[in-house]
């Protein structure tokens, strides 16, 4: 990414991040509590907390994009759970957070000794954002939250939680606000569901009972969540965007690997004109959605990306991404269904980016409304 090879001390991050990512990772199974304390002592979780909580002091959002492509590259479920908490959902606490809430949770998360979570989708309510039903009701110095949620990243590890729930029934997307929920509050029950792929990432789903919640963490403007998300969406689309990038660059290379090595009919099978030129035609495109993401990346950080912008970005760089690992998959032949091979892994966990942070469909009516359809 130009934006990360400008600032060399981002860069420097990213190798640091990388090595830490080979060092805990471990197939099959979410990090443990030690490896997000390690995470903490090297920066990775304070990255978006103000220097006065014990977040880092003069990073950029380049630190997160070099993180974030650090972490991809060794495991999509590491950055996936890495990235919901220190990129995705503490930007919320950090903004929207009261003073309690930034008391309270901001200088764990920055230790690593706290991991947080953003419970949005239900299991009614997904890329309608606007339809969920998990309710928030005032009862003297509380609010009492129920309902349920689910593909929850995070879900049954996190300490807290951000949770959108309904405060005006009757007020569709405005009748929606947010909320710092602390995970061990009695009335929530977790439950970890397994998934085809990312197994090194936890998921859960979550059931509210009447789950007390302090006046003082609503978080933002009562009935105005919707706005704040939309306000923040954007940014965990470009974090999205770059780990799609680091998966297709991993693709790529074991794809190329493959076709260099394997031979038919008794010569390269990358020698072969059709297979030469899928790939030349993919690299081509991933040179292209790395130059919008590497702009959008700038955008972001001057405050000039439009929500059209991260949807061409998560659009685009899903697609490259599952193109690149099909094709893998494909010119690996018969090796690529065992299970284990690296090529099988990652086609597996890359399906999912076509649906989280924004399915497909949602990204292509984001940009269809921006072109006035």
């Amino acid at each position: 990414m130009t934006i990360v090879v400008n600032d060399p001390q981002a860069a420097e991050f990213g190798r640091a991040v990388s090595q830490f990512a080979q060092d805990i990772h471990i197939t099959d199974q979410p990090v443990d509590r030690q490896a997000w304390k390690r995470a903490g002592a090297l920066g990775l979780t304070g990255l978006e907390i103000p220097a006065a909580f014990g977040g880092s002091t003069g990073a950029t959002y380049a630190w997160n994009a070099a993180a974030v492509d650090a972490l991809a590259t060794i495991s999509h479920g590491l950055s996936s759970t890495f990235t919901i908490s220190f990129d995705i959902a503490t930007p919320y606490l950090v903004a929207l957070g009261t003073p309690e809430v930034h008391q309270r949770w901001l200088p764990p998360l920055a230790l690593g000794e706290v991991i947080a979570a953003l419970a949005l989708t239900e299991p009614g309510a997904g890329s309608d954002l606007a339809a969920l039903t998990t309710r928030a009701e005032p009862n003297g110095d509380h609010y009492s939250i129920t309902g349920s949620k689910t593909f929850i990243t995070n879900g049954s590890i996190a300490d807290v939680i951000v949770v959108a729930a309904r405060t005006s029934p009757q007020a569709g997307a405005r009748g929606i606000s947010l909320f710092a929920v602390d995970a061990n509050a009695a009335g929530l029950t977790r439950r970890r569901i397994s998934t085809i792929g990312q197994s090194d990432c936890d998921t859960a789903e979550l059931f509210f009972d009447q789950v007390e919640v302090p006046l003082s963490h609503l978080l933002g403007t009562l009935d105005e969540g919707f706005l704040h998300l939309m306000e923040r969406l954007p940014q965990e689309r470009i974090t999205s965007s770059i780990a799609n990038l680091a998966q297709a660059d991993v693709a790529m290379n074991l794809t190329l690997a493959q076709v260099r090595e394997r031979q038919a009919f008794g010569r390269p099978l990358g020698s072969l004109q059709h297979n030469a030129f899928r790939i030349a035609e993919l690299d081509a495109q991933r040179s292209a959605v790395r130059a919008h993401v590497d702009a959008c990346i700038e955008r972001l950080m001057n405050k000039t990306m439009s929500t059209a912008d991260g949807a061409r970005a998560k659009l685009l760089s899903a697609r490259l991404e599952n193109d690149i690992l099909d094709l893998g998959m494909q010119l690996h032949g018969g090796s690529s269904f065992l299970e284990g091979t690296e090529i099988n892994q990652r086609w597996i966990d890359g399906r999912i980016t076509r649906i989280w942070a924004g399915a497909d469909e949602i990204m292509l009516h984001l940009i269809a409304k921006d072109l006035g359809l």
